[in-house]
């Protein structure tokens, strides 16, 4: 009877994947693999303390309902790149230490433990717009690169250092864009500690949308509605197109009853929330030249009435 073979992660030569049960909602410690090259888990809640510490292989980590992260889960894990956390919440001390991803999306993320990303030095974009409290050192070794944090509303409480090298320089933002919710800058920089890093940061860019809604009047059909992102001042430019159906052609477009363009397809740029509405007719062209003659046609008879 041959022997039984070994698993693929008991041979550090034979690289693997590894998809957690179904069941399993939290993983306590996984074991450090050097072999192990992405690893997912649908249901997982709760990724515990050093569950993959050390995996130093470990490209794509994929967890869509995942809440918490512990302490130095994916610590030196020096190939990760990839991650997926939509619903995390609480980022333990040293989660990230040492990884390779160069973008980051936490959207649910509240709290940020000390040195999370601490030599994420490949780290250039991360995304936090709902955090609440970022940690001390939680990036430690990260400013030469990171080139744009997104925040929320309400200013997150920071701990000591977090823009730091380690050394002596503890307020590294000069190369970091903070990209914040229009309306919010003075609440940040009534904040001693973001103010601080803010006089000293690349630029800071208030982002937000417009809503632009279009509406038909009867006899036609319009394009063109929808939401637009802008950011730092950028105008943004809209297209919106007016169809009359049969029978019918386009008048104007109208805002609050006021007409704007006589243009079916109007370009202009946008600076607020605004709604349009289309104006059709199935009234024929109004010629001058006619409207002349029967003008003059008109006269010759009160004349010959008189």
């Amino acid at each position: 009877m041959s022997p039984t073979p070994p698993l693929p992660y008991a041979n550090p030569v034979v690289l693997f994947n590894a998809i957690i049960h179904p069941n399993i909602k939290v993983i306590d410690r996984f074991g450090a693999y050097s072999n192990l090259i992405n690893v997912s888990g649908a249901n997982v809640e709760t990724i515990g303390e050093n569950a993959f510490l050390n995996c130093s292989a470990l490209e794509t980590a994929d967890f869509p309902n995942a809440k918490t992260i512990g302490q130095g889960a994916f610590g030196r894990c020096e190939s990760l790149t990839s991650v997926n956390f939509p619903l995390v919440e609480t980022i333990g001390r040293g989660a990230f230490t040492n990884c390779a991803f160069t973008d980051a999306s936490f959207p649910s993320a509240k709290e940020i433990g000390n040195q999370a990303f601490d030599g994420c030095v490949a780290l250039k974009t991360l995304e936090l717009p709902q955090v609440t409290s970022i940690g001390d050192w939680a990036f430690v070794r990260c400013s030469d690169n990171l080139e744009s944090i997104t925040l929320g509303v309400t200013p997150p409480t920071l701990g000591l250092n977090v823009f730091s090298d380690g050394g002596a320089n503890n307020n590294l933002a000069a190369n970091i864009t903070f990209n914040i919710p229009v309306g919010s800058r003075d609440a940040y920089e009534n904040i001693p500690a973001w103010a601080t890093i803010f006089a000293t940061a690349k630029a800071i860019c208030e982002v937000g949308f417009y809503d632009l809604t279009v509406n038909a009047g009867s006899g036609g059909t319009v394009s063109g509605g929808g939401t637009f992102d802008f950011s730092c001042g950028e105008s943004v430019t809209v297209t919106i197109t007016a169809t009359p159906d049969d029978g019918f052609r386009f008048l104007r477009w109208e805002r609050d009853g006021v007409r704007v363009s006589r243009d079916a397809e109007y370009t202009f740029t946008l600076t607020e929330d605004i709604t349009l509405k289309a104006v059709f007719t199935n009234r024929p062209p109004i010629n001058a030249g006619w409207l002349l003659i029967n003008q003059r046609k008109k006269q010759i008879e009160e004349e010959e009435e008189e």
